[in-house]
């Protein structure tokens, strides 16, 4: 750290204040320089995409940085900062470094202030009640440690070569992290496809529950959900914010637990599926269980199996094993209404059989959970290993 020398921000270069052109304008907005706001910007690094651009002749109404820039926000959320290797423009957000190469890295100047001890120190010196803002000329004054060009670039290269490993690392794991959510559903499918779920379980005589099954045909037969369930849809009832009394009991609706409330509907075990609001692919929660007292608004189905035929685990576990796109309707606002939900076609292997399947599905998706929280913590692992590199870059230990 001798070489590190104590250095007002103000030295790194020419800071400066953007400034929006005039929106009233269609003249200064087009593809010509991208115009950065804070919702732009991230914690240390290049650049990303910008939402939006604007002409060469709002570039006059606004303010240029030239490259290489370092971009920081200094109103609301102080301390977001980004470095940009081209011509920039930004809003009044924002203070701009255009960096004096003799004596500073761009690259390394973004990390050094998105540091955690920088940080600290733009908020340490914001003022304002309600928004918190820092003006450029306090930014200008703040002190920090800086290496020579050279160690700056030699820190820049370390750290791209760790970010590259990280990034290597933690794309192996998000892969097999996705390899086991589709192992469990592989194991869903072949054990639903046990069924051999053909067109010929289709046929109308298949379709009378209570007729005997021909112990030589193995395929199960697929019945409609309105002929294995009573809807108790009638009795829902949606309680408006501003009317929920605070209780313990939940209140339901198509994505789960909404709130808690100190009434209830239902007091039973149920099977509750997404009308609006939800999401319908394979593996998407769409369906889901409840037990005790509950209230379920008017935005989920809500289902009392007919538990002499299908469990609640069956019916649920096959809804969420597939995509219902087919029996969604609306653009706008999609919809899985009540008569579509009546037509999905549920396979029905006997009961005992539903709870051998149920049973030994919980079993590999329980392994599977123990897996996956082992691969998220290693994914955890390699992202904290970069601000551990970060930390010692910045305490000259690199």
């Amino acid at each position: 750290m001798s070489e590190w020398k104590p250095t007002p921000l103000g030295q790194l270069g020419r800071w400066r204040t953007g400034k929006t052109p005039k929106t009233a304008e269609p003249a200064n907005w087009g593809e010509d320089v991208e115009f950065v706001t804070p919702g732009d910007l991230s914690l240390g690094g290049e650049l990303g995409s910008v939402a939006r651009k604007i002409s060469n002749l709002g570039v006059s109404g606004s303010v240029l940085f030239s490259p290489p820039s370092v971009l920081l926000c200094c109103i609301g959320t102080i301390g977001k900062v980004n470095w940009s290797p081209s011509p920039v423009s930004a809003n009044q957000q924002i203070n701009g470094l255009e960096v004096n190469q003799e004596v500073a890295d761009a690259r390394f100047v973004s990390l050094l202030l998105a540091s955690p001890g920088v940080q600290e120190k733009l908020w340490a010196d914001s003022s304002g009640t309600t928004v918190a803002i820092i003006n450029k000329s306090k930014i200008e004054r703040i002190v920090v440690s800086v290496p020579p060009i050279d160690e700056q670039k030699r820190i820049v290269a370390k750290l791209d070569e760790a970010q590259r490993q990280i990034d290597q690392l933690t794309s192996n794991l998000d892969l097999q992290i996705g390899a086991v959510g589709d192992l469990g559903w592989a194991a869903v499918n072949e054990q639903i496809n046990r069924g051999q779920l053909t067109d010929a379980s289709l046929r109308p005589s298949d379709l009378d529950i209570s007729s005997t099954a021909d112990p030589a045909v193995t395929a199960w037969p697929m019945i409609p959900l309105g002929r294995l369930c009573e809807i108790l849809d009638s009795k829902r009832k949606p309680i408006s914010k501003p009317d929920r009394v605070l209780g313990e009991i939940p209140y339901f609706g198509a994505s789960g637990v909404l709130d808690y409330v100190d009434s209830y509907i239902f007091e039973e075990k149920l099977v509750l599926l997404g009308e609006d609001g939800a999401k319908w692919n394979r593996g998407d929660r769409s369906a889901f269980i409840i037990e005790g007292k509950s209230w379920v608004n008017n935005h989920v189905h809500v289902l009392r199996p007919n538990r002499d035929l299908i469990l609640d685990e069956w019916l649920t576990l096959y809804l969420v094993a597939i995509n219902m796109s087919e029996f969604i309707t609306g653009v706008t606002v999609p919809k899985l209404n009540q008569a579509r939900m009546r037509e999905i076609r549920i396979p029905l292997p006997s009961l005992d059989e539903q709870t051998r399947i149920v049973a030994k599905l919980d079993d590999v998706h329980q392994a599977l959970a123990v897996f996956q929280s082992t691969l998220d913590d290693r994914r955890s692992l390699a992202l904290s290993f970069r601000e551990r590199t970060l930390a010692a870059a910045f305490a000259g230990d690199l």
